[in-house]
C-alpha cells in the first residue's frame, strides 16, 4: 500500500514519541480538542487530559515496552482530513491491536483529532 510520506512521518513520529516516552513530543501530535479512546474503553478529551494520563501510565525509557505500529488502510478525505487504520503490537508483551485515527492536515502539519485504540485477543 503506497501511504502520504507525511502521514507515515505522523505514525513514526506518534511510535517514537511513545517508545521514548517522550510526553510533549507525543502531545504536539494531538489537536488541542482531540479525543483518545484507549484499548480499555476510558475517553480521553483533550491535549491536555491526554497527555496527562500517559505521562502517568508510561513507564521509564528502556522498559522494552516498545510498540510499532503498522498503517493498514489510509482513507483520504475533502477538506484536509484522512482516517488511518493502524495495526500494532508491544514487543515484551503479548499484546497487539488496532488502533483508528482520524487527523487533519494544518499549516504545521498532520495532527491526530480522535484515536480510538482496541486491543486484540491473543
Amino acid at each position: 500500500m503506497e501511504i502520504d510520506p507525511t502521514i507515515q512521518d505522523l505514525i513514526d513520529e506518534l511510535t517514537g514519541a511513545w517508545n521514548l516516552r517522550d510526553g510533549p513530543a507525543f502531545g504536539r501530535l494531538f489537536a488541542e480538542d482531540a479525543d483518545y479512546v484507549t484499548g480499555a474503553g476510558i475517553r480521553l478529551a483533550g491535549r491536555h487530559r491526554i497527555l496527562g494520563v500517559l505521562t502517568e501510565q508510561a513507564g521509564p525509557s528502556g522498559t522494552n515496552q516498545e510498540v510499532s505500529l503498522a498503517a493498514e488502510s489510509v482513507k483520504l478525505l475533502p477538506a484536509g482530513i484522512a482516517v488511518v487504520l493502524c495495526s500494532w503490537r508491544m514487543s515484551a508483551e503479548a499484546r497487539s491491536g488496532l488502533l483508528t485515527m482520524v487527523i487533519r492536515r494544518d499549516m504545521e502539519g498532520w495532527r491526530i483529532l480522535a484515536l480510538h485504540n482496541t486491543d486484540r485477543e491473543e
